[in-house]
């Protein structure tokens, strides 16, 4: 169906890997964040824990790795001035938890899409003093049951 929508956008490159992840890529698209390693993801945050996709890429995005690689290669925004947008949850929701161990950026994400079905989106703009700016955004596909609130 991808394929069919993107036919008349030829820098649209579609692919399927081995586990059945779906990856719809922009020719050109800068992607070095994605294949950033990190050392350690943890999802479980104290007496937080965290039951929305957001609030997991949050886990991502706060790691020494990722937060030192947007630093050194001039990538914004930077942490404080990221808005992540939560969006409701329900008591019901899954909730994600452990940890993760010498992951790349992208497949950090991938394990976020194992307890919360969905995609998650990436663009990168070039920013006006030379640098980049970087949105992430994860995109639920959520049951009835668990988006229905009083």
């Amino acid at each position: 169906m991808l394929r069919e929508m993107f036919t008349d956008h030829p820098k649209m490159q579609l692919t399927q890997d081995s586990k059945g992840n779906i990856r719809m890529v922009e020719t050109g698209v800068q992607s070095d964040l994605l294949d950033v390693r990190i050392v350690q993801v943890s999802f479980s945050s104290g007496s937080h824990i965290l039951n929305n996709g957001n609030e997991a890429l949050w886990q991502v995005m706060d790691t020494p790795d990722v937060k030192n690689y947007l630093t050194s290669n001039n990538i914004g925004p930077v942490m404080s001035d990221f808005h992540l947008i939560i969006g409701p949850s329900s008591p019901n929701a899954p909730k994600i938890s452990g940890d993760l161990y010498y992951v790349t950026f992208s497949e950090a994400l991938d394990y976020v899409l194992k307890t919360y079905p969905g995609f998650w989106a990436y663009e990168t703009c070039e920013s006006k003093d030379g640098g980049r700016t970087v949105y992430l955004d994860f995109f639920p596909t959520v049951p009835y049951s668990v988006s229905k609130f009083p």
